[in-house]
Order: structure tokens, then C-alpha cells, then sequence
């Protein structure tokens, strides 16, 4: 197991972000709505909520949280594609809700595409489908 440390966004870390967020991503976007916007990434991208993930002190990946409609809803979470595999998703979807009991929110939520293979790590940590939107699901785990 990869010992990870995570830190505040800042600035200087949005171009990360976005590369990372568009290698991961670029493709089902395109498959799925047809066209990449960088400008849907920039408007959506919010420091305050925006979590680096560190190994020693190597950026290799970052998630973003937000309180939502009641819950703790994560709004993206990509790890570089030579770290996936190694226990970094799990330890932080299991940091993310500890913290969500934390802020005495009881649920966290996500959206994923269907075909992501991502969803497979959600189901494994007892994330349960919501809505199916067609291309995508919204998911969600009752957390105590």
C-alpha cells in the first residue's frame, strides 16, 4: 500500500487538475456528450473544494467535495493512471466519508458513467445505484 498524504488546492495546481481530469476523461465525454469543453472543466472547478493527493511529493491525483442537497457529494476524483490499483481510491473514498460524518452528513453521493471502470470501485465500497441517467448513474452509500 502507497503511503498518500492530501493538501488544499491552490492556483498553481489547476493546470494539473485539468490535465489530469481531461486524460482521464476525454474519452467517455467524447463517447457520451459528443464533444470536449474546456471551458465546462474551468466553471466547474472550485479551489475551496479541490483535495491534491500526494505521494511523498509527487502530485498524483485530486479530488473535489461539496456539501449537496443534504449530503456529501463528490464531484470528481482522478488518480493518475500509473497509481490506479493501489489502494489510493479506497483510502480516499474512505477518507471522504469520515469526513462527511465529520460535517454530521450521513450519505455520500457521486455520479459515474456507466462504463467507467471506476464504478467498480464504488460498488466494491457499497455504493448502491440511485438514478440511472443512461449514460451514467448517480450512486449513493448510507455511511454510519
Amino acid at each position: 500500500m502507497i503511503d498518500i498524504t492530501v493538501r488544499n488546492a491552490t492556483n498553481k495546481d489547476y493546470l494539473f487538475c485539468y490535465n489530469l481530469h481531461k486524460k482521464s476523461m476525454l474519452g467517455f465525454v467524447k463517447k457520451h456528450w459528443g464533444v470536449w469543453d474546456p471551458k465546462v472543466f474551468r466553471k466547474n472547478f472550485n479551489i475551496e473544494e479541490t483535495r491534491i493527493i500526494l505521494s511523498k511529493t509527487k502530485r498524483i491525483g485530486f479530488y473535489a467535495v461539496k456539501l449537496r442537497q443534504g449530503c456529501y457529494y463528490l464531484n470528481d476524483i482522478q488518480i493518475s493512471t500509473s497509481m490506479q490499483g493501489k489502494g489510493i481510491g479506497t483510502k480516499i473514498m474512505n477518507s471522504i466519508e469520515k469526513q462527511a460524518l465529520k460535517l454530521g452528513k450521513n450519505k455520500v453521493q457521486l455520479t459515474v458513467f456507466k462504463d467507467n471502470p471506476a464504478k467498480q470501485l464504488f460498488e466494491k465500497l457499497g455504493y448502491r445505484t440511485v438514478n440511472d441517467r443512461g449514460d451514467s448513474l448517480s450512486m449513493g452509500k448510507i455511511i454510519k
